[in-house]
């Protein structure tokens, strides 16, 4: 009998079990957030930018990093066209970081700012 309850038991907590157990009413499934949404995070600055630049059919290069005391600063150059001009602007991180992610998203949350903007 403990053979047969165990099998219940496990056999219970498959996918396949626990998807059917779910209720499907009211369930909400998720949705990416926008290039906007995810700026509000530092921490997906760096993929905001990315997704910007594409949905907007912009350049996004990576210019390097430039030492500093204490860290480094990142440096993103965004080429894009606006009024049938081509343009370029260049965005580096406002502080000084330890780490190339948290300097990467200082730039990205920079350039965000500044490209959200335009239209």
């Amino acid at each position: 009998l403990e053979g047969m309850a165990a099998a219940r038991a496990s056999a219970s907590r498959t996918p396949a079990a626990l998807a059917a157990a779910m209720p499907s009413a009211g369930v909400q499934q998720a949705s990416l957030p926008t290039p906007a949404a995810a700026s509000r995070s530092s921490a997906q600055a760096h993929q905001a930018l990315a997704a910007l630049c594409i949905a907007r059919g912009y350049t996004l290069r990576f210019e390097g990093l430039e030492p500093a005391p204490g860290g480094f600063r990142c440096i993103f150059r965004v080429d894009f066209r606006q009024g049938g001009r081509g343009l370029s602007e260049t965005f580096r991180s406002v502080r000084v970081h330890s780490t190339i992610r948290a300097a990467q998203n200082d730039a990205a949350s920079e350039a965000l700012e500044r490209l959200e903007s335009l239209t």
